[in-house]
């Protein structure tokens, strides 16, 4: 198991990695007790009636429907992605085939489901431990973030993250050296690849 420090709105917690029956790897927040992540809902979702979409999310994230999660939180963030929040379940037999996973684990995981480049999963592998106060965040579609510092600070550096990873960064010098170079890898960034 392998622990950093998040900062989950003011609050400090130790972060784990949990690998699910359906091999998929999540966050786990062990202050909270509670897993996180993103799941791509595509074709499955259209077929989910508003009754179902937790059935349809925790089967997602774990590979069988009502049988891990508990207290299910979630939302759409487009382009068939869902982000989520639970509890796992207390009954002994639902941790069957639920075991601890490395940061390396976590980032192959969203590389196979969501199809990071590479270079951004060894980007989001050696920067996992940064933090930075105070952000300005855009939400893109299909889950992508925008970061930058907030106002009144100077915007001198802009990040693009993705289920709690930094997958790209610029710093302003390298926007003023290069700008149209750093602005078309901004805009491949924020665009991502479509599908794994």
């Amino acid at each position: 198991m392998v622990r950093g420090r998040v900062d989950k709105g003011g609050q400090m917690g130790e972060m784990a990695y949990v690998k699910m029956p359906n091999g998929r790897v999540h966050r786990f927040d062990m202050g909270k007790r509670t897993v996180s992540g993103v799941v791509r809902a595509d074709e499955q979702s259209e077929m989910a009636t508003a009754g179902d979409w937790s059935g349809l999310v925790d089967e997602l994230c774990t590979g069988e429907p009502y049988r891990h999660l508990r207290d299910l939180s979630y939302r759409s963030l487009g382009d068939g992605v869902m982000a989520f929040e639970a509890g796992l379940a207390t009954d002994p037999g639902a941790w069957q085939g639920v075991s601890w996973a490395s940061a390396e684990d976590f980032v192959a995981s969203l590389s196979e489901a969501f199809g990071l480049l590479p270079c951004e999963s060894q980007h989001a592998l050696d920067n996992m431990r940064n933090e930075y106060p105070n952000e300005t965040v855009t939400q893109l579609v299909g889950g992508r973030e925008v970061h930058c510092p907030a106002h009144p600070e100077v915007c001198d550096y802009v990040r693009v993250c993705f289920a709690g990873l930094e997958l790209a960064y610029w710093v302003c010098d390298e926007w003023e050296m290069d700008p149209t170079g750093v602005m078309g890898a901004l805009m491949a960034s924020m665009r991502g690849s479509r599908r794994p």
